[in-house]
């Protein structure tokens, strides 16, 4: 029987969910099956799987989002629980599914997808690149100390996680409003997501807030884990995030999770490149910081993905691209950036350089600059004399960022 590529239906959801856990060695009891199922998290229709003699043997997600493209909104495709038995790997099962979900992303709008890799090597060879670099820092908060002393002239406090969602929200929209990568959150996303703890068993998360007079301009959502140890002193970890929009909101949100005196560990995620922290504290070793492989993008509809984007620097650019999964993409295109917005042409003249679809999102996403690519030997440069403008035009004023697990 041939291997038939569609959406699951909705009495093959049970069997999604199962076969999502058992490639990421998760529980496949039936009660945790059920819980997966309650989270009414993805719909049938979101999915593609593979079918072999009637079994889903491969099987994917992509979930409609929206996000922050320097500065405007962009329809995403957010691609989740992908997975593949493994008495069906390496038969192209993916490659087919991937090929078919770029073509439904074009046609419903989102010419770009995102995902988190459980390993890159498994998405690189589709045309994604590795769009921002996040860092998790883990340190000893008795050993923080500041080099300057920041004013703070607010307060923290804490908010049950369920009275946060409406006090959060507004502060989100302005961290994210001029970043790349970051998620439009809907209430759904708050509370399903966000503010909800994983595993689902565990205590709520807990919430932090920094507010001057009435304005609340940053926070942390954080859980507390205990650690028990033979060894005497503190046993808990504290594991957060943060988002701010002024250094004394940094400064006052780093300070309230170093005042947990029984921790001996404070676990930093979703830490951008440009986090302040590092040049704030008199040892930044001590930080424990290691570098992990951000969000990975791909561009999916190469004109609507430039036209969508912001940019910062009026500029011209001929450029080449050989796409053979999305082959609309393929050919030489002329981007003019101005006023902020992009416009995006086919064109018949020599190109300036040549991207595959890695560099493109990588560039496209204002992670790393053309010019840094191509001293990697990742674009072709034909006319060096463009990249001082090509690396202009698609600069970004912050790091790229996403702060949603999906």
């Amino acid at each position: 029987m041939a291997v038939e590529y569609r959406s699951a239906r909705a009495e093959e959801m049970r069997g999604f969910f199962y076969n999502d856990s058992l490639g990421f060695g998760s529980s496949t009891a039936d009660a945790d099956i059920d819980r997966l199922m309650a989270m009414d998290w993805l719909t049938p229709e979101q999915t593609l799987c593979a079918f072999d003699d009637g079994a889903a043997v491969s099987q994917m997600g992509v979930l409609p989002f929206t996000m922050r493209w320097n500065g405007r909104d962009i329809g995403c495709g957010g691609v989740t629980a992908v997975s593949t038995h493994p008495t069906h790997r390496r038969q192209g099962h993916l490659r087919q599914m991937m090929t078919l979900a770029f073509q439904q992303m074009r046609e419903s709008g989102q010419p770009v997808a995102m995902l988190w890799a459980s390993m890159a090597a498994i998405y690189q060879r589709f045309g994604y690149g590795i769009a921002s670099t996040q860092y998790r820092s883990d340190f000893d908060p008795r050993t923080l100390r500041f080099v300057d002393d920041i004013p703070v002239p607010g307060r923290t406090r804490f908010v049950p996680s369920k009275d946060a969602y409406p006090l959060l929200a507004g502060c989100y929209e302005r961290f994210a409003e001029p970043r790349t990568l970051c998620l439009v959150r809907d209430e759904r996303r708050w509370r399903n997501s966000v503010l909800r703890p994983w595993p689902p068993e565990r205590p709520p998360v807990l919430v932090i807030v920094y507010e001057e007079a009435d304005s609340l301009l940053g926070y942390a959502v954080l859980m507390v884990e205990q650690r028990p140890s033979d060894d005497p002193g503190p046993s808990q970890r504290i594991r957060a995030h943060l988002t701010w929009l002024t250094p004394a909101a940094h400064r006052a949100l780093i300070r309230t999770l170093a005042g947990y005196d029984l921790a001996s560990s404070i676990l930093l995620y979703w830490v951008p490149e440009d986090d302040p922290l590092f040049h704030h504290v008199q040892e930044p070793r001590l930080l424990n910081l290691r570098a992990w492989d951000g969000t990975l993008v791909r561009i999916v509809d190469l004109v609507a993905a430039l036209e969508g984007r912001g940019y910062d620097a009026d500029g011209r650019l001929t450029f080449a691209v050989p796409d053979g999964l999305c082959p609309w993409n393929s050919g030489t295109w002329r981007l003019t950036a101005e006023g902020g917005c992009g416009r995006v042409q086919r064109v018949n003249t020599p190109p300036e350089i040549t991207l595959d679809p890695r560099a493109l999102a990588v560039v496209a996403s204002g992670h790393r600059p053309p010019s840094v690519l191509a001293r990697a030997g990742l674009v072709q440069v034909h006319e060096p004399a463009t990249l001082p403008g090509a690396d202009a035009l698609f600069r970004t004023a912050y790091a790229p960022l996403c702060q949603d697990g999906f």
